[in-house]
């Protein structure tokens, strides 16, 4: 299950800009991973707490990131330059952690602990909140779903909660008792996947509720999952490796290349990699989506890099439980970026927005649109032209049909 380090002598709620110029590649002393200061940032959380625990992270439509600070008990919001807004929440007994861009244009969050709850909160900062059913449930992971709900994990009740944007909750038993479903991702097929930490599975249910699981080998500790531009699930493993599975099942796995990182969240970045954090060794990995893997050592102060996501400009942005701060990354100063290729994701099943989303990470824009009006929010992509996984020039247009 999930575990909180305890962390002393953390940062000051400062603006902390680690060389904002580009710098040298230079070797650090775990050998081939590379430091690069210019290409990374950092912006201190300003509350009272000593232990803020900033966790998740999510790309708002506002074009801003927001962010949970579990041990405030807050919800963060930083723009693109790095000014930072905090939005205390107003029920006690566990403090936020999942959180995710829901359908709605609001923001959705899980809370840990005894509150239970799941958690809305629009852009100008209104809360709300609704009850989950099940006591203790441990609410984690959260993510949108195809079906226009959002959808999320119960770590301590081995359940997957469904809420919809009026607040209607709904829970599904997962077969394997103990599993511990921590992450949740909207998967390319139209249906949820999601990670069981304890159970060393990956599971995918249904937007009607059918839970369906896969067997990964023993002491994988499956942790952060989402889905790739290729069409596949890629998740973090506490085995010190990055798993790839295909919607069929089909597994593969790569190990990373410095022992006990750590391998937390993980996101798709610019030009179609796979990105994700490395808790204990103070690092950021890329993976492609043909396994190759590049480690990158945040610059001092040690951090603690736990949530991820990719943000405007094509840079990345995490989250740093030990300095209390959140992280931006400049992906094309790093050594082996991609330059900006369109590499086409798979739109099926998706929402104009969820779509649009897509395409951007994957550097495309959006071609000819056709379908019914718009107005029908219930529309989803049917169709779409050129077919996914093909790899096209930055910018580069897909045409989709609404149905």
């Amino acid at each position: 299950m999930r575990a909180r380090l305890a962390v002393g002598g953390l940062a000051t709620c400062l603006l902390v800009a680690l060389a904002c110029t580009q710098g040298a590649v230079g070797a650090s002393a775990q050998g081939g991973v590379q430091s690069i200061p210019g290409a990374f940032s950092k912006f201190g959380l300003r509350g009272p707490t000593v232990v803020a625990l900033p966790s998740e992270i999510t790309a708002g439509r506002d074009g801003d990131l927001w962010f949970t600070v579990t041990g405030a008990g807050m919800i963060g919001r930083i723009t693109p330059s790095g000014a930072i807004s905090e939005f205390a929440l107003p029920f006690v007994g566990g403090g936020p952690y999942g959180i995710t861009s829901g359908p709605d244009g609001n923001l959705w969050f899980t809370t840990e602990g005894k509150a239970d709850k799941v958690g809305r909160i629009t852009p100008s900062g209104a809360i709300s909140e609704f009850q989950i059913p099940t006591a203790d449930s441990g609410a984690s992971g959260i993510t949108a779903g195809p079906d226009g709900n959002l959808w999320f994990t119960e770590i301590l009740a081995d359940k997957i909660g469904r809420i919809t944007p009026s607040g209607a909750i709904s829970e599904f038993q997962i077969p394997t008792p103990a599993s511990h479903p921590y992450a949740i991702t909207a998967g390319p097929d139209g249906d949820l996947w999601f990670t069981e930490e304890s159970a060393n599975k990956i599971g995918r249910i249904t937007p009607g509720g059918v839970i369906s699981e896969y067997q990964i080998p023993r002491g994988a500790s499956p942790y952060g999952i989402t889905a790739g531009p290729d069409g596949n699930l890629w998740f973090t493993e506490g085995a010190n490796k990055i798993g790839r599975m295909t919607p069929s099942g089909t597994l593969r796995e790569f190990t990373l290349p410095v022992a006990g990182s750590s391998p937390r969240e993980i996101t798709v970045g610019p030009g179609g990699d796979l990105w994700f954090t490395q808790l204990l060794t103070s690092m950021i990995g890329r993976i492609t989506p043909s396994g190759a893997i590049s480690e990158f050592e945040i610059p001092p102060p040690e951090a603690r890099p736990n949530g991820i996501v990719a943000g405007p400009g094509g840079t990345i942005w995490f989250t740093d439980e030990l300095s209390n701060s959140i992280g931006r990354v400049k992906a094309r100063l790093l050594p082996g970026a991609a330059a900006g290729e369109c590499v086409v994701p798979r739109l099926a099943g998706r929402t104009l927005a969820q779509a649009k989303r897509l395409l951007d990470r994957a550097h495309c824009k959006l071609g000819k649109l056709s379908g019914p009006p718009q107005s029908n929010h219930n529309l989803v992509v049917v169709a779409q032209r050129p077919a996914a996984k093909k790899t096209l020039p930055g910018g580069s247009k897909v045409s989709v049909r609404l149905g």
